[in-house]
C-alpha cells in the first residue's frame, strides 16, 4: 500500500485472511466488491487498520457487557492465523454469556463462504434472544 499499489495490497491482506481463493467468493458473492476494496483502500489502511491496532479491549472492559453474544469462527481460519482461533476462545472466556459457532468450510470470510450456516447461526441466535422494539 505505501509504495502506492492499492490493489496488490488488498489481494494480499485478502489473501491472509480470507485464503488464496478469496477472490472467486468475493466476485460471486459481492459482484465488484475488489474493485470497491481497492477504491477504499486509502480509508482502509490510512485510517481504520491504524486505529484497530490503537484499540485496547480487556478483560475488565468484557466485564461490562451482559447483552447476548455470538461467537462465529470459521472452522479453517486457523490454518490462515492461529490468532483467530485465539480470540474465539479468548471471547468465550471473557464473555461467559457468548455462543459459539464455528462455520464449516470457512475461514475469516465467514458468511462469504457460509452464507447458509452463517444466516442459520444469526435467525437462530436472534430466535433466542429477541429484542424489545
Amino acid at each position: 500500500y505505501q509504495a502506492g499499489d492499492k490493489a496488490g495490497a488488498i489481494d494480499a491482506f485478502e489473501r491472509a485472511v480470507i485464503g488464496p481463493d478469496y477472490r472467486a467468493t468475493l466476485d460471486e458473492m459481492v459482484p465488484g466488491g475488489f474493485d470497491q476494496a481497492v477504491a477504499d483502500a486509502d480509508t482502509f489502511f490510512a485510517q481504520e487498520l491504524p486505529a484497530l491496532g490503537q484499540w485496547q479491549f480487556t478483560q475488565e472492559d468484557a466485564r461490562g457487557i451482559t447483552q447476548p453474544v455470538l461467537a462465529v469462527l470459521g472452522a479453517d481460519s486457523s490454518s490462515l492465523w492461529p490468532g483467530f482461533t485465539e480470540g474465539y476462545e479468548l471471547v468465550r472466556e471473557w464473555l461467559p454469556q457468548a455462543e459459539g459457532v464455528v462455520l464449516k468450510g470457512a475461514t475469516h470470510g465467514l458468511q462469504m463462504q457460509n452464507p447458509h450456516d452463517a444466516a442459520t447461526a444469526l435467525a437462530a441466535f436472534f430466535a433466542r434472544h429477541p429484542q424489545a422494539v
